[in-house]
């Protein structure tokens, strides 16, 4: 249980991630799922995370292990963009329709 928890919260963070890196860089909006794959995939990466070492399922090569893990972080922020747009905030909308909140200091 601990496990889906894992990536569940990492999908979020991820999501997260992603959206303040969008607000910086607006270009970046237009690729928002390859944002999102790219650092779903880096973060299992970097952490050496697998779901299936956790649910102690054999995979024969480890690093195909924390691709899917990746892989699965960034499907999860979907899920998150999707409750996030149901509760109302302006983070669940479509990166092209979500205003954004950064400043210039003058």
């Amino acid at each position: 249980m601990h496990d889906f928890l894992t990536v569940a919260f990492l999908g979020l963070g991820v999501f997260a991630v992603a959206n303040f890196l969008e607000d910086i860089v607006p270009l970046l909006r237009r690729y928002h799922g390859f944002v999102m794959l790219a650092l779903g995939i880096g973060a299992a990466y970097w952490m050496d995370y697998s779901f299936f070492r956790g649910l102690d399922v054999a995979i024969r090569n480890d690093d195909m292990g924390v691709l899917v893990t990746g892989l699965a972080l960034a499907g999860s922020t979907s899920v998150w963009r999707g409750i996030l747009h149901w509760m109302g905030t302006s983070e669940g909308d479509e990166p092209e329709v979500r205003a954004s909140h950064m400043r210039l200091a003058a």
